[in-house]
């Protein structure tokens, strides 16, 4: 049976028989369901088999015993399966029976076949029903043992199904296979076909470009032919020119003697130029050697200036903060004028309110005079009550002795005063001391001012000097310019000369190059390739002439530079020298300013002496006695005040009582003293505001003598203050006049500056001319030398452009022929194969196709690749000039 397995054997001659093989036994030796569902079918296929072959036998036989009513021996090992057997068949699509257990070992070709079971139970069960009278026959049916036909009946149909799955999936594969055969004949035929279409396009374009290159070719050659026939003209006309040119030069040679002695002449002349130009440079250069030490000279002054207007600058600063000083202490002492003043004012206040009171107190002792009269006539009433006055005049001692009490405490606080108004003396004359000491200190800085301006004087002396040194430097300068100038001009005429020399040189040489210019003409297009050489030196020495223009333009940037530099140092210079003469003039107006105030410090210092020893005396002198005053003028007013109220007290007593006249008497006899002593201190009290009068008329006078002394301070005050306007204003008149001298001394040096430059660029122009002329004349050298290189060069020329011209065309000749060779070849090549390919193709696709009808694998890709290589491979080595190998490319 091939159908179970394609690698399975045939079933063995001597196979086992049905009673040989246990029921057991089948299931162990045989092969399990795992190794089975794994691929490892080898033992179980045999058994199948055998098996399957044992029962057909059986079957058959029984079958056939069963139709003719024989009885089949019984079997001793009975066959697997139910009492509802199966008949196994093995059928094609058309129905048609296979052979016998030996068509097991024979190999089915067709694809197509199936295995188809068909039950016969049925079938059985009529042929016994209708043979149930047979009673031997249908014993032998129940003698039939069938628990081994199931078993192998079963394994059976397990591997017939798994091996139509096989069966399937190989179907499937193959159809695969196909497609992909499909897939990579329609790849090469289109890979073919692509590279047939590459292959025609590169032949053409190999075509076109050789039809080209012989159009080229061709015209090379009818162009060299032609090229030729005017060489050959052009070596006529260059004879016949050469013939004229011998006799030129000839002519030349005849007259050489004289251009020879003007050539010399002409160098001589230059060697002169050239020996005053380097001696020119030398003056230049040491000039600007000068000019640099001017330059550092002048950077020194300027620096020195800065310096000493800085130091001026400070000195000024300092005198502005010291007189900053004495303002402040003239602003502080006329504030101690004003409260002086002011206490002379409060003074005189309190002096009018101490005549006010005391006109109130005269009123008050009239009235009292008055009420004293009064009382006489009232005495007799009250002399009832003397007894109780007396008790209220021991109660008014009493009071008497707090009151001195009171005035002892006042004038302790009196006497503080009076220390306090001594310390504000003490602290005024420490103010006055101060300001002497401050006086002293401006004496001293005036002096180191002055010692200043001296040192300041010497070094604008030095400064001076070493302008004047300079402007005569620049006056030498001035002079050696003047001299080159004149040199320059001497040059001039000379360069003027030769240039008239030169100008008829260039008349005789025009009317003997008249006769050249023919030839001239016609080698302007051969002298075009000279022409560049020259514009390549024309355009190096446009770059030598931009290199010397810009090293001017540098020198004249650095001139300028320097100018501006020189300007500004003698404008600094000029202010410097201006500020110098206004703190001179500053100087010496504060000197005079101080000078008078040193002598107004003096006339004050010995007033104010004078007034603080009066002012000291009489305040001492004064003080006691103002205290003294004040003390009595208080107890006087205590006292009266006691009295008012005693009196008032008094009258009302008197008016409650009028008994007591004997109380009345004393008291009388107490007011009539009291009235004595009161008119004793009254006396006392005229006298101390006389007194007191006096001393007012005398701070009076000393008042209006300050008055006066204030005013003629402030009158000296404004006068010195318009000094100093006045010396401000003929200041800055002094510095607009220096100004219009540093003006002048600008536009001179301006001058100067101008005309240095003028005779630099008339140098500079003169080398120029020159630098022209040698040019010109090296140009008309170089110019003869190129005509006489031109014509060998161009000889040369020809005759190798000649040869390579024939040798050109002879390659192109036999790059054609072997082209055209090759060309052929190609194309037999590509017939041979296109016909390899197809042949190996069909033979490719009978190969794969045999393959599968046998049942082997097709061969791979990599396989139809290398045998494809193989047949290029052999085409190679048939003609090694040219190879096509087409890659094959499979997915």
């Amino acid at each position: 049976m091939d159908w179970v397995m394609k690698k399975g054997p045939s079933v063995p001659s001597a196979s086992p028989s049905m009673a040989t093989t246990p029921t057991t036994g089948a299931s162990r030796n045989g092969c399990d369901e795992g190794s089975c569902l794994l691929g490892n079918d080898g033992k179980c296929v045999e058994n199948a088999t055998s098996l399957l072959s044992a029962l057909k036998k059986q079957l058959e036989l029984w079958h056939e015993s069963f139709e003719k009513g024989f009885v089949v021996p019984s079997v001793s090992s009975g066959l697997a399966g139910n009492r509802s057997s199966s008949r196994l068949k093995i059928t094609s699509p058309d129905h048609k029976t296979e052979g016998e257990s030996d068509t097991a070992t024979s190999k089915t070709e067709s694809k197509t076949k199936k295995l188809q079971v068909r039950g016969v139970h049925t079938g059985i069960a009529r042929k016994l029903s209708k043979t149930a009278t047979d009673s031997s026959a249908v014993q032998h049916a129940d003698q039939f043992d069938w628990s081994t036909a199931d078993q192998a009946i079963a394994r059976s149909l397990s591997l017939i199904m798994r091996l139509e799955k096989d069966r399937k999936e190989t179907v499937g594969l193959l159809e695969e296979e196909k497609s992909k055969v499909k897939d990579m004949r329609a790849k090469l035929d289109a890979k073919a076909a692509e590279r047939l279409k590459i292959l025609a396009n590169i032949v053409q374009k190999e075509h076109e470009q050789c039809l080209q290159d012989m159009l080229e070719m061709k015209w090379h050659a009818g162009f060299e032919g032609r090229h030729l026939k005017q060489i050959q003209d052009d070596v006529k006309l260059i004879i016949d020119k050469n013939v004229k040119l011998k006799q030129s030069v000839d002519l030349l040679n005849k007259q050489s003697s004289l251009l020879q002695e003007k050539i010399q002449e002409q160098a001589a002349n230059m060697a002169v130029i050239v020996h005053k130009q380097t001696e020119t440079n030398q003056e230049l250069g040491n000039r600007q050697e000068d000019y640099a030490k001017m330059k550092r000279k002048l950077h020194q002054a300027k620096e020195n200036a800065e310096a000493e207007i800085k130091q001026m600058e400070r000195v000024i600063k300092e005198l502005q903060r010291k007189v900053d000083v004495v303002q402040k202490d003239l602003k502080e002492s006329i504030a101690t004028k004003e409260s002086i003043i002011e206490g002379i004012e409060q003074a005189k206040t309190a002096k009018m309110a101490y005549k006010q009171e005391k006109e109130i107190k005269d009123s008050e002792l009239h009235e009292l005079e008055t009420k004293h009269k009064k009382i006489t006539h009232e005495v007799k009433v009250l002399s009832e009550h003397v007894q109780d006055l007396d008790r209220e005049i021991d109660i008014l001692n009493v009071n008497l002795i707090g009151l001195g009490v009171e005035q002892k405490e006042h004038e302790m606080t009196l006497s503080k005063k009076d220390g306090v108004l001594q310390a504000q003396v003490q602290s005024r004359t420490k103010e006055m001391r101060e300001c002497r000491e401050s006086n002293e200190n401006m004496h001293h800085e005036i002096e180191e001012m002055k010692e200043q301006t001296t040192l300041s004087y010497k070094k604008n002396a030095d400064a001076q000097k070493t302008i004047k040194t300079a402007e005569k430097e620049l006056r030498k300068v001035d002079k050696q310019l003047t001299v080159i100038h004149e040199q320059t001009e001497a040059a001039r005429i000379k360069h003027r000369e030769l240039v008239l020399e030169l100008r008829e040189k260039e008349d005789l040489y025009d009317h003997e190059e008249y006769n050249l210019k023919s030839i001239i003409q016609s080698l302007k297009e051969e002298l075009h390739k000279e022409t560049k050489s020259r514009r390549i030196f024309q355009s190096k020495v446009a770059a030598n002439t931009e290199d010397l223009e810009k090293m001017k333009a540098e020198h004249r940037r650095q001139f300028e530079k320097v100018t501006l530099e020189s300007a500004e140092a003698d404008a600094k210079r000029s202010e410097g020298t201006e500020v110098v003469e206004e703190l001179m003039q500053k100087l010496k107006q504060i000197k005079e300013v101080e000078d008078d105030l040193t002598a107004k410090l003096k006339a004050l210092n010995e007033e104010i002496e004078t007034l603080e020893k009066e002012m000291g005396d009489r305040i001492n002198i004064l003080t006691p006695q103002n205290t003294e005053l004040e003390v009595t003028a208080k107890e006087k007013k205590s006292r009266l005040k006691d009295v008012k109220e005693k009196i008032a007290y008094f009258n009302e007593k008197l008016r409650d009582t009028h008994t007591s006249q004997m109380t009345v008497d004393r008291m009388r006899g107490e007011i009539e003293k009291g009235i004595e002593t009161f008119s004793l201190q009254k006396a006392e009290l005229e006298e101390r505001l006389a007194e007191e009068e006096e001393i007012e008329k005398s701070w009076q006078l000393e008042f209006e003598e300050i008055s006066n002394f204030s005013q003629t301070s402030d009158e000296k005050y404004e006068t010195y203050t318009q000094e100093r306007e006045e010396l401000f204003s003929y200041l800055d008149s002094e510095t607009s006049s220096a100004l219009l001298t540093n003006r002048e001394l600008a536009s001179a040096y301006e001058e100067w500056r101008d005309k240095h430059a003028k005779t630099k660029r008339g140098a500079l122009r003169s080398m120029e001319r020159k630098l022209v002329l040698e040019t010109a004349m090296k140009d008309k050298v170089q110019l003869h030398a190129l005509q006489s290189k031109l014509n060998q060069t161009l000889q040369a020329h020809y005759q190798h452009r000649g040869n390579t011209g024939r040798q050109a065309i002879k390659s192109v000749k036999m790059t054609r022929s072997n082209t055209i060779s090759i060309i052929s070849g190609i194309d037999a090549e590509l017939d041979q194969l296109l016909k390899e390919m197809k042949s190996f193709l069909d033979r490719f696709d009978e190969e794969q196709i045999a393959l599968i009808q046998k049942g082997q694998e097709p061969e791979s890709a990599q396989d139809s690749d290398g045998i494809f290589s193989k047949m290029t491979k052999s085409t190679k080595n048939k003609d090694k000039s040219v190879s096509f190998a087409i890659p094959l490319e499979c997915s």
